[in-house]
């Protein structure tokens, strides 16, 4: 099954052919206060204003990401059709209430993205992104077992300790949001760990070839019964200048009764990236 994953910075996401349409299908108050502020590189961030600019660029710059993600899947739903299908669960989590997708958003630092799949009975899909993130690593200790933890910290360098965390933070993140569920879900409950044994580092490859393929990795959540595992998509892109950042899909698969739901055994994806422009670069 083919998943399109749509990642670009705000200022990019905004210069697309999709930015105008989209743009308009705001409210009118919503178009108005945005037309009246100056540009968020320009501003204090600790005003008021560019807070407000900040969450308007964030919004604007996802739902295009978003139309990029399902028109690239299928050319015969229009902008307005995809926009105005978006509705909320209880919990908060977005969907459309027609349309045949899955989808799933995700903000951090200026970056967005989005990925949009077909809609499965028995699935359901999740997208976390964190750039460059300015928290003291053991701070998190909280939300990480024992086994992760011993993990994280038999990386070497700071940054391997930090790439090593934020690949599992991730990875948590992605999974709460495909099912439907927040912070509270209590990330204890859940253990990531490599899908398959590699040797000697916990970090993946950086050169650009490798960083365009996912990672493997499982989530097992032990809150679910009888205890489940699920498949996790991990991208990282990790510089010693730049910091640590990192993508996460989850596309966990839900139970469902004896002879039903084909492919609930194996859940398998491809990805198009950015409409096959391969993946960009973080910074």
């Amino acid at each position: 099954m083919i998943a399109s994953l749509q990642v670009y910075s705000m200022e990019h996401a905004l210069a697309l052919d999709e930015a105008n349409e989209v743009i308009q299908m705001l409210t009118p108050d919503e178009r108005d206060r945005s037309a009246k502020q100056p540009p968020l590189t320009t501003q204090d961030p600790s005003t008021p204003q560019s807070v407000h600019t900040k969450r308007w660029l964030e919004k604007v710059s996802s739902r295009i990401c978003l139309v990029r993600a399902v028109r690239s899947l299928s050319q015969k739903h229009s902008h307005s059709e995809i926009l105005s299908n978006i509705d909320k669960t209880q919990n908060g989590k977005p969907f459309f209430k027609e349309l045949p997708f899955d989808f799933s958003l995700s903000h951090s630092r200026g970056m967005v993205v989005a990925v949009a799949v077909q809609k499965l009975r028995n699935r359901a899909i999740g997208i976390d992104i964190e750039v460059d993130p300015h928290h003291s690593l053991e701070s998190f200790a909280r939300v990480c077992t024992q086994e992760e933890w011993s993990a994280i910290q038999s990386m070497e360098t700071p940054i391997d300790r930090q790439s090593a965390f934020l690949r599992r933070w991730c990875a948590k993140e992605a999974y709460v949001k495909a099912i439907g569920e927040g912070l509270g879900y209590g990330f204890k409950n859940l253990e990531v760990r490599r899908a398959t044994d590699k040797p000697s580092s916990d970090m993946p490859s950086t050169n650009s070839k490798e960083a365009a393929r996912p990672e493997s990795w499982i989530m097992t959540d032990q809150k679910m019964e009888p205890t489940q595992t699920h498949p996790i998509f991990t991208w990282g892109v990790d510089s010693t200048q730049h910091g640590v950042n990192c993508l996460s899909i989850a596309y966990p698969s839900f139970s469902l009764p004896p002879n039903e739901g084909l492919e609930q055994q194996k859940p398998m994806l491809e990805f198009l990236i950015n409409d096959g422009q391969g993946f960009p670069d973080f910074e």
